[in-house]
């Protein structure tokens, strides 16, 4: 029997409406963000990500997925480097998160309104 994921409507507005005030306060973070050459891994799996914060972009005809957002300030350099592919974030479908951390999810909120594609948060997350 499959499993329904239910994602609660307020943990939803949060994502999409609360700005995180701890994006890249630290040096450590700031030092993980630092621009990347994007580049196609196999088929239609692109990194797009920053030098240490990650997000992959999956293309599809009927639409891209983007994996992880990395932090607010990361959002540009995704969209930079998606272009620089040959691709537009306003393409994307669905959102992926792989988990719940700033580094994954900070830059959501502004994906989801630039994009107005489909967010899909994991059952642990879900909470």
């Amino acid at each position: 029997m499959k499993r329904k994921v239910f994602i609660p409507f307020f943990l939803i507005l949060s994502v999409l409406f609360c700005r995180s005030t701890d994006g890249q306060q630290s040096e450590s973070h700031r030092a993980m963000n630092r621009p990347f050459k994007p580049f196609r891994i196999i088929g239609n799996i692109h990194y797009v990500g920053a030098s240490d914060v990650t997000s992959y972009l999956i293309t599809t005809p009927q639409g891209h997925i983007l994996l992880d957002s990395g932090f607010q300030e990361t959002v540009p350099q995704i969209k930079k480097n998606g272009a620089e592919l040959g691709f537009r974030l306003e393409d994307v479908k669905i959102l992926l998160t792989g988990h719940a951390h700033i580094d994954h999810v900070g830059g959501m909120a502004e994906l989801k309104q630039t994009t107005k594609a489909t967010l899909i948060v994991g059952a642990p997350d879900a909470e």
